[in-house]
């Protein structure tokens, strides 16, 4: 009996052996080696072989990554990519996957909102609060290097698993993961981490106190950081990922939101239309569950949620785990921010700086006017409108120390404070007294850093 070639491509399916048999025609003229090589975070030569040869599915980004950068032609490289996502789309709706180990996958669209389970504190009409009665968030080593790095490593961002999408619990829950690494270090430890995001949005880079940035990740949307961990939201489907410690290492944790915020062993979604706010606690087979109905914006830290009403109306509520209700604390404000010692508010007409007392809605006035607040390990910092200087809380209502030049982002770490500069050329690193800043390199879109 006549066998198959040995270079003719395998697959479940009529789709995936397409897919394989185009991914060679846009590789043609390269060896696996080359691949290897030339795409390093994408592979080496064992999975450019099984790409090639069909006994693994190429992930989406790979196939349009390629090309994009190595089809010349506008008009084939459109005809291409529009032909490489109508065989995904014929894959994802059941043709088959050809059975592989988990690889490296772009993240996919998953449903626009998970089903909620059942709500046990219906929500009332006088309080626009989450699910409440009335009572009740060396990289640019310069810039030509991010560019070698992107080229090198792919401008994707990337994850190990299958998508998981939040469920009631009839659907797979989050797989076990591997131990992390970043997890903040004991305050007057080693430096914090910090995240960078490519000015394109192209890449994630990190950077742990040295002189040195990774390329950890590709396209990006959004960072979200807390309790160590790092977030990012998949700039296409809007769906969020949670990194996994190792460059180019992803796991789709849940569909798209509004927004997302870390707690302790936990992390927080608001659905896309922001009428629910869900839960999921980071443990094997935990599914996601409905904790709080309509919400305007996630606040968290620790063992505390804060969440302001919709559209941010009707002030800021707290959530309590242990009787699973929410509490309301506060007015509306202009902003909110929250650390490990306590939670504060910008005045709604950015007049004063206030901390809550911990119960109740009793606040004490700590400060006057600003633009903005940020807070984390490192401490309390507010920028101020008249100066456009950084200004840093000293612990006692009225004491503010300038502490040097506001820029368009800040990033309060469990030691220190970063800047990125208003032209988002630069991003610098607080020295912790006076007005003394070390530039880190640069420049950036966003920075972030895990506290």
């Amino acid at each position: 009996m006549a066998g198959r070639k040995q270079d003719d491509p395998v697959g479940e399916s009529a789709a995936a052996i397409e897919l394989v048999r185009l991914l060679r025609r846009v590789t043609s003229g390269l060896t696996v080696r080359e691949l290897a090589e030339r795409y390093a975070g994408m592979g080496g030569k064992t999975t450019w072989a099984e790409y090639r040869k069909g006994t693994r599915l190429p992930p989406r980004h790979v196939v349009r990554y390629l090309i994009e950068h190595r089809v010349r032609d506008a008009q084939t490289r459109a005809h291409l990519l529009e032909q490489a996502d109508e065989l995904y789309g014929r894959i994802e709706r059941g043709e088959g996957l050809p059975p592989v180990e988990p690889a490296p996958v772009v993240p996919e669209p998953v449903a626009a909102e998970p089903t909620p389970t059942a709500d046990t504190t219906p929500a009332t009409a006088t309080a626009p609060a989450p699910n409440t009665p009335a009572s009740r968030r060396r990289w640019a080593l310069a810039l030509g290097a991010v560019v070698l790095a992107l080229a090198t490593v792919g401008a994707v961002l990337v994850h190990a698993n299958s998508p998981r999408t939040p469920t009631t619990g009839t659907s797979p829950a989050p797989e076990a993961q591997p131990p992390r690494t970043g997890t903040p270090s004991p305050r007057g430890g080693a430096a914090d981490r910090l995240y960078a995001v490519a000015p394109d949005h192209s890449a994630v880079l990190a950077r742990d106190g040295g002189a040195d940035w990774t390329v950890v990740g590709g396209r990006v949307g959004t960072l979200r950081t807390g309790r160590g961990e790092l977030l990012a939201t998949d700039p296409d489907t809007h769906a969020v990922f949670r990194y996994e410690g190792a460059a180019g290492s992803w796991t789709n944790i849940g569909t798209p939101g509004a927004d997302f915020a870390v707690g302790d062993g936990c992390v927080y979604a608001l659905a896309p239309d922001r009428g629910t706010v869900l839960r999921w606690d980071e443990h094997p087979g935990t599914p996601w569950r409905r904790i709080g109905g309509p919400a305007g914006h996630l606040y968290a830290n620790g063992g505390d949620l804060f969440a302001t009403g919709p559209d941010d109306t009707g002030g800021l509520f707290h959530y309590d785990t242990a009787d699973d209700t929410w509490t309301h604390v506060s007015a509306p404000a202009a902003a909110f921010a929250v650390d490990d010692h306590a939670l504060y508010r910008l005045a709604a007409d950015r007049g004063s700086v206030w901390q809550w007392s911990g119960t109740g809605e009793t606040w004490t006035r700590i400060g006057g006017p600003a633009t903005a607040l940020y807070a984390g390990g490192a401490g309390l910092f507010a920028t101020d409108p008249a100066t456009h200087r950084i200004t840093r809380y000293g612990g006692t209502p009225g004491a503010w120390t300038p502490i040097g030049e506001a820029g368009a982002d800040l990033a309060v770490g469990d030691h220190t404070l970063y800047r990125l500069a208003a032209d988002r050329g630069s991003v610098w690193q607080w020295s912790g007294t006076g007005e003394t800043w070390t530039r880190i390199e640069g420049p950036a879109a966003a920075i972030a850093t895990a506290r």
